[in-house]
């Protein structure tokens, strides 16, 4: 039996990375490509990239491989 439910990106967690913001250079973080890796942080950590990110700071890492 097959139970239908909403799915998606929203199931894999939360990330205080702002991959969009409209009035920042670049405006978008990721581009067509890109890979992204996710990884755990603890709430201490998560609060206060996410305090970083609100004032539009880039606290995403790029590694270029």
């Amino acid at each position: 039996q097959c139970l239908a439910a909403p799915s998606g990106w929203h199931l894999l967690g939360r990330t205080p990375v702002r991959t969009y913001q409209l009035h920042r250079d670049p405006t978008f973080l990721t581009e067509p490509g890109d890979r992204v890796t996710f990884f755990a942080i603890d709430h201490k950590t998560f609060a206060e990239l996410d305090r970083a990110a609100e004032a539009g700071e880039i606290i995403a890492e790029q590694v270029v491989a």
